[in-house]
């Protein structure tokens, strides 16, 4: 059975590969001339960044499309031909499906950059440890807590990535990157500043979640997350107990829901709790608007 998986991926892999060729001659052959750059993203949050950097100078295609999970995307032969002409394509480092598109594009002369090489590698131990996932359809690396994203430090860090590899794609555009970069980490640190006020206005210190997506944001704010997937998979009546007996331990005060899964269980939970629901979106395009939107959940 490795073997087969092995083959197919091998075979995926030359044909994919075939595509990108032929689809980077056809390019060359057609007037582009009045066309602007692209740069493409694995997820939707990353464009946020791209934007708020670039301006005009490119425009930013993401490659797993709106309610799609990423986590169990697979790229099809036209998914893929949107990457044969692009400048660069950034990508999380923690997806299934980014693991075997990277190997294909690196073959084919496409520059990739991994974006969580930029965080502190003692950070990503630290806040992404205790994330374990093993139910079909939603596979990470052994990097731990892949939603890195969901904070104001991976925030920065994906700032400081894409920065740093527009400065040497677009060397003509050097002031204007600058000037964007500056007033991205700006709008950044009142953001944080924003949220360090409602924590400072609040006593909550946990909140309850499906699928532990907040490492990252509560080792920030020093908060826990009580999270109701376990191991993987749903939770048993006896895993259901011990959540019931934590969150009231520990006061939390919040049960946060979550797009892409199942609410079920969470909604349940919160019944017997009494506490209020909110959902979130780690996968919104506008990045600031719901990491505020989540801190304001939590802490109000």
């Amino acid at each position: 059975m490795l073997m087969q998986k092995l083959i197919v991926s091998k075979i995926f892999q030359h044909t994919i590969g075939v595509i990108l060729i032929l689809s980077c001659l056809s390019c060359t052959s057609n007037d582009k001339t009045d066309s602007k750059p692209e740069i493409v993203v694995s997820i939707s949050p990353q464009r946020f960044f791209a934007e708020k950097l670039l301006g005009d100078v490119a425009n930013v295609r993401v490659l797993v499309p709106p309610g799609a999970n990423p986590e169990s995307f697979d790229p099809t032969p036209n998914t893929l031909l949107s990457l044969s002409s692009c400048k660069v394509f950034f990508y999380m480092g923690s997806l299934l499906m980014e693991k075997t598109l990277v190997n294909t594009i690196n073959e084919n002369g496409i520059k990739s950059v991994d974006l969580s090489n930029y965080v502190p590698k003692e950070i990503m131990e630290a806040y992404g440890s205790d994330h374990i996932c093993s139910h079909p359809g939603h596979v990470h690396s052994s990097m731990g807590d892949p939603h890195y994203w969901s904070s104001i430090l991976g925030g920065r860090a994906i700032a400081k990535g894409m920065f740093e590899t527009f400065q040497a794609i677009f060397p003509k555009h050097k002031d204007l990157l600058e000037k964007n970069y500056d007033q991205l980490i700006h709008e950044m640190d009142l953001l944080e500043k924003e949220i360090e006020l409602l924590k400072s206005n609040s006593s909550t210190r946990s909140f309850v979640i499906f699928h532990p997506s907040l490492s990252f944001f509560s080792g920030e704010w020093g908060l826990s997350q009580i999270a109701v997937e376990h191991e993987g998979k749903e939770p048993t009546p006896k895993h259901i107990e011990k959540i019931l007996k934590e969150a009231k331990d520990q006061d939390a005060r919040v049960v946060l829901l979550q797009k892409e899964f199942s609410s079920s269980s969470v909604e349940a939970i919160a019944k017997s709790l009494s506490l209020p629901t909110h959902t979130i979106n780690p996968l919104s395009e506008e990045w600031d608007k719901e990491l505020l939107a989540t801190a304001k959940a939590i802490f109000n």
